[in-house]
């Protein structure tokens, strides 16, 4: 995909990982449809007490979106 493609020079080089959980990307996989689910890092922290998440990663995750969204226009 070519937005995916765009997404992925704009974030660099990732840090790719896994989480356990769900989302509707599963429904858009039915029909061929690649996605991605991606956010900032919390530490694992997802749906506990202390969850949040780190302020570096979510302004990482600004300027990808940014760049990746302002490209687009």
């Amino acid at each position: 995909s070519p937005y995916l493609d765009r997404l992925l020079a704009a974030a660099g080089t990732p840090e790719l990982g896994a989480e356990h959980g769900a989302s509707d990307a599963r429904f858009l996989s039915a029909f061929g449809i690649p996605g991605i689910v991606w956010g900032p890092d919390g530490d694992n922290s997802a749906h506990a007490v202390d969850e949040h998440v780190n302020i570096d990663s979510l302004l990482a995750l600004h300027r990808i979106l940014d760049e990746f969204l302002t490209g687009l226009l």
